[in-house]
């Protein structure tokens, strides 16, 4: 019988920037019978960070430019949907230039405040691809809000609601199984689950197996080439045959753990991964910040408001105080109230 679920293999970064790596992984997964899509993770380094956070230079070392990238999209959609990973500007290029071959489109939940990636979607046009938004530490009320926005403004063909954080491995406890019924209690979406368990573990395959069978209609896994060195995203992808089974849905089904809607790792996740608004420019005393046209947003070791604080913050009447620098993040003490005079003029007759 076949399946009624979705199956997309997700390549990460596996290939290491070996561009062969790559092409190689596709030919395997694109002889998996049933995965029905592929996703690709394009970023610049100087798009999605700045030079200070740790993994900047492993950011270089992953880079694919945009030949590249159209090349291996090209291979890739000879027989599967072709899914990427939006991270930053660059991604937005590569949407771009490849949209008449791209399927759906993913926001982490450490990107889905970043407002240049958002206005560059909506420019896009994505009225017939899907959307995966990953809920990630993210409460009820700010899922809500969010996928309000990106339905109205983004107004994809379907908008589909994603479960699953990678903390090298994932617990089994902390994969969110126990969030797809309280998801479909609170929203009428489709589930996609994204399980980041050890990879040579028998949980791999019971995990995704669990997750089909308690609702969750898009399921993401991890894969890489065994037989190949790989130094990066390792710790939960599978091999192609593994992969195989997953489809098959060959494998137990584990009990559901009650756990809080957000638990600590995933907490950890989102404030280690979420990104920075950083000032596109020097900002002067008594500017009003705009989102579009004053912030860019990176992975920065360095600590500021969050884009959501800084929204309300800007909402309950803020302005900037003094001058703040280029490439800064911002606090509280860089603004102040915004004093405002009303002037009534009359004549008399």
């Amino acid at each position: 019988m076949k399946s009624n679920k979705y199956f997309i293999a997700e390549v990460a970064n596996v290939h290491g920037g070996d561009f062969y790596y790559l092409e190689e992984l596709v030919e395997k997964i694109s002889a998996v019978d049933g995965v029905n899509g592929i996703k690709f993770q394009p970023f610049k380094y100087d798009c999605i960070a700045l030079p200070d956070f740790k993994w900047y230079p492993v950011y270089v070392e992953l880079f694919f430019d945009k030949t590249q990238w159209k090349r291996i999209i090209e291979k890739a959609s000879q027989k599967l949907d072709i899914w990427i990973d939006t991270f930053d500007e660059y991604t937005i290029e590569i949407i771009n230039e490849n949209l008449d071959k791209i399927t759906g489109i993913k926001l982490q939940a450490s990107i889905v405040y970043n407002e240049n990636v958002f206005q560059g979607l909506k420019k896009a046009g994505l009225k017939d691809k899907k959307l995966i938004l990953n809920i990630s530490g993210l409460s009820l009320e700010e899922i809500k809000n969010l996928s309000e926005r990106f339905k109205k403004e983004i107004q994809p063909k379907e908008l589909i609601l994603q479960i699953g954080y990678q903390a090298y491995p994932t617990k089994v406890e902390d994969s969110g199984l126990s969030k797809i019924k309280v998801l479909q209690e609170n929203f009428s979406y489709e589930i996609s689950f994204a399980d980041h368990i050890d990879g040579k573990t028998e949980e791999a395959v019971s995990l995704p197996v669990t997750a089909a069978a308690a609702g969750a209609k898009y399921i993401e896994k991890h894969t890489y080439l065994e037989e190949r060195e790989t130094k990066y995203d390792f710790h939960s992808s599978v091999n192609s045959a593994t992969l195989q089974r997953i489809v098959k849905l060959d494998g137990k089904i584990i009990p559901v753990p009650k756990t809080e809607f957000i638990v600590e790792a995933e907490k950890k996740y989102l404030l280690d991964s979420q990104q920075v608004p950083i000032t596109r420019h020097e900002m002067q005393d008594g500017n009003l910040l705009s989102f579009q046209h004053d912030l860019v947003f990176r992975r920065s070791n360095l600590t500021g408001m969050t884009a959501p604080v800084l929204k309300k913050f800007i909402s309950e009447g803020n302005i900037i105080s003094g001058k703040v620098e280029e490439n800064q993040p911002l606090e509280e003490n860089n603004f102040r109230k915004a004093k405002i005079a009303a002037v009534i003029a009359c004549r008399l007759k």
